[in-house]
């Protein structure tokens, strides 16, 4: 065989192989991110790239500094040198853009003693953790109804006999309708609260908070 034959036959297979390994790197749904102990990103598939609203090619050859707040740079140098020095996994949670993001940061070994590089997969927990929210929210909320339904029933009830027990004229009837009216109102609450499926949030202040009406199937 002729060597430039050789030689061409050799570059192809090695095209052909990058090629395979660049289509498994993109095939995959989370995001990948291999880049070395300094943070100089030495390659990222396509949904990676995408968090940052960039393509790989945008990304490939820079140093992840650039794509990061400084406190979350900080933090990402800080996994890496724990990593460098254990030489083992690191998993850990992340919320960004009101997503939560479980990622896993992996040692690349040189040699069997040296950490050469990283390489993260990201994957997105936004629905378990909002699955989780609505475990913690139905727990929470039955420890709160049972805790309040007994003293709702006292109240209702001594409320209702002392109605029983004065003149419809008495000027305290109007502020018992009142009373007895937000009592009610209370007993409604509770029993939204037993029946929560699901965790929806409303605008509050300047933040959010768990939205009753839009999580529980009374309405």
């Amino acid at each position: 065989m002729l060597p430039d034959q050789s030689k061409k036959q050799t570059i192809d297979a090695l095209k052909k192989s990058e090629s395979t390994i660049r289509a498994m790197f993109n095939a995959t749904n989370s995001l990948i991110y291999l880049f070395d102990v300094k943070g100089k990103i030495i390659n990222v598939n396509t949904p990676g790239a995408l968090l940052f609203n960039k393509t790989p090619q945008e990304m490939i050859g820079k140093n992840f500094k650039i794509f990061f707040e400084e406190n979350d740079f900080s933090r990402l140098r800080m996994l890496v040198d724990k990593v460098m020095e254990t030489r083992k996994p690191i998993n850990y949670q992340r919320k960004r853009d009101e997503k939560y993001y479980e990622i896993n940061l992996y040692p690349i070994f040189k040699n069997s003693n040296h950490v050469d590089g990283i390489c993260a997969f990201v994957n997105d927990i936004t629905d378990l953790k909002k699955t989780e929210k609505v475990f913690v929210a139905i727990e929470t909320a039955g420890g709160i109804c049972h805790e309040m339904n007994q003293p709702l029933q006292v109240i209702l009830g001594s409320l209702e006999l002392l109605k029983l027990n004065i003149e419809d004229d008495d000027p305290n009837i109007s502020l018992i309708n009142k009373i007895l009216s937000q009592t009610e109102k209370l007993g409604m609450i509770t029993k939204k609260l037993t029946n929560i499926t699901r965790y929806e949030t409303k605008g509050y202040l300047k933040g959010t908070i768990f939205d009753i009406d839009k999580s529980s199937e009374i309405k």
